[in-house]
């Protein structure tokens, strides 16, 4: 929804909804300039549930793994220290049939 027009008209403050988790650093405002808007019928909210795993990797040597993490914590459900990469509280969600994949995780996720 567009909440304010600004700098003469030219920029308009959009106003995005949905969960926090859902847009980078949660900020629910952004300006865009009228001609990179498309202003139509509005849009049904998809259902996208916050994953039940993020992506972790772990690194030895020139090999990068991929493991499944619990949001929020720093290991594994394999129990390998891992670092997981958020991006504006944001976190990839574990890909099991990525081919970097941990196996071990993979097999865990799969009988949880």
């Amino acid at each position: 929804m567009v909440v304010a027009v600004l700098r003469n008209g030219t920029v308009a403050l959009v106003a995005l909804d949905g969960d926090s988790y859902l847009l980078p650093e949660g900020t629910h405002r952004w300006a865009f300039h009228w001609d990179d808007l498309y202003v139509g019928e509005r849009a049904r909210e998809p259902d996208t549930p916050e994953p039940k795993y993020v992506a972790g990797f772990s690194k030895r040597g020139r090999k990068v793994v991929q493991h499944a993490v619990l949001p929020g914590t720093g290991k594994a459900v394999c129990s390998s220290p891992v670092r997981p990469l958020p991006f504006c509280r944001w976190s990839m969600p574990f890909a099991p049939n990525a081919p970097r994949a941990c196996p071990r995780c993979v097999r865990l996720v799969g009988d949880s």
